[in-house]
């Protein structure tokens, strides 16, 4: 990302939270391309043939072909968003689960020398004993 320097931190549970709330958003906003697209429809309004009836009419289109671009426009960047959100909670979830059996195999290596530093020998140091 441009001018993005450092590290970021998140919290997966806000953006899992956003993530829901994309799927919502991006349903409303194809709703709204839809009803533009078929429902209204760029058809002329109905306005006569004096030049302001005419001239409303092309008003009318323009600003209606401006509304379906910024619609079609809406719905790809939430489909991006959620498509990014996705794939950053993937990539979060593997990298957890990945630390997490990680970190079990680490304790389960490690046990063995745990229970060795908690146990007093009793030999091969002139019967003394010794804690770690």
């Amino acid at each position: 990302m441009p001018g993005f320097e450092g590290t970021a931190r998140v919290d997966i549970l806000s953006l899992e939270d956003f993530h829901a709330r994309l799927a919502g958003h991006l349903a409303e906003a194809q709703r709204i391309l839809h009803a533009l697209t078929y429902d209204i429809g760029p058809a002329r309004p109905e306005l006569g043939t004096f030049q302001d009836g005419r001239n409303t009419t092309s008003a009318y289109r323009a600003v209606h072909t401006q509304e379906v671009i910024r619609a079609e426009r809406l719905v790809a960047a939430i489909q991006a968003t959620k498509d990014a959100t996705a794939s950053i909670l993937a990539n979060y979830q593997t990298t957890e689960a990945q630390n997490n059996a990680n970190a079990a195999d680490i304790a389960a290596h490690l046990g063995g020398v745990s229970t060795a530093l908690h146990e007093a020998p009793t030999s091969g140091h002139g019967g003394r004993t010794y804690y770690v």
